[in-house]
């Protein structure tokens, strides 16, 4: 199972510069995240835990763009999950099975459960999804199928009703579409569904940028206000 680096909100360096493109600030922010570690800077060790759920699959993601200006404002040690990467299988019989066994025995210690491990130790949780056929690309889905682990994110009651394990309470999830959205984002209703019964996170905010591949549309304009809205929007909840 593959999780990606552990980053701090210093580590995105100062990369707004007019005279680099959004492809090239991203592979700078990307550089700094992995030049330095959490080693280095020890007192972030008790600051928030902030997990980046990165379901973007394109190198020069738009939606990562908004997603990295969000993390520039969060506090905390930031670590990533860049999910096209990782190696997270959908559900399966076995899967089932080994979830039925580790349950009734009480032991998680097989490295399936890793992932939902470090996702119940999270403060904050950050998802970067571009909006695809109403929903999110499949490999967000196959996660969330890995880290739904009941005895680790969350448990049933003597009612039969989830309860939270999870640490988090504030969720971002940041979207970008060629189109427009309007009330079609499924994906994001699900994302809130199961943050909010499952894994009893209370604060969700959604940020989209739409209308990206319209014809005539400036799309450094509209990622540039959706930026700002982001912004205005995040300065008010914190």
């Amino acid at each position: 199972m593959h999780l990606e680096t552990e980053h701090s909100d210093l580590q995105f360096a100062s990369v707004h510069n007019n005279a680099v493109t959004p492809c090239e600030q991203s592979r700078v922010l990307r550089a700094a995240f992995e030049d330095r570690g959490q080693e280095s800077c020890p007192e972030f060790r008790m600051m928030d835990k902030i997990l980046f759920l990165n379901a973007c699959i394109r190198p020069c993601s738009r939606t990562l763009e908004l997603a990295e200006a969000l993390l520039q404002r969060l506090q905390g040690d930031i670590r990533e999950v860049r999910l096209q990467e990782a190696s997270f299988s959908a559900l399966d019989l076995d899967g089932m099975e080994k979830r039925h066994r580790a349950a009734q025995n009480q032991d998680f210690s097989d490295a399936l459960f890793d992932a939902a491990k470090q996702f119940a130790d999270a403060d904050i949780l950050v998802i970067a999804a571009p909006y695809w056929d109403l929903m999110f690309p499949a490999v967000l889905k196959t996660y969330l199928e890995n880290v739904t682990v009941s005895g680790i994110t969350f448990y049933y009651s003597e009612q039969g009703r989830p309860q939270s394990r999870c640490r988090a309470k504030q969720l971002y999830y940041v979207t970008t579409a060629g189109g427009f959205i309007g009330q079609n984002d499924f994906g994001f209703s699900y994302i809130k569904a199961l943050a909010q019964n499952f894994f009893g996170i209370t604060e969700i905010h959604r940020y989209a940028a739409e209308g990206l591949d319209v014809f005539g549309a400036d799309v450094e304009e509209i990622l540039r206000k959706t930026k700002l809205e982001m912004m205005a929007q995040f300065e008010e909840n914190v």
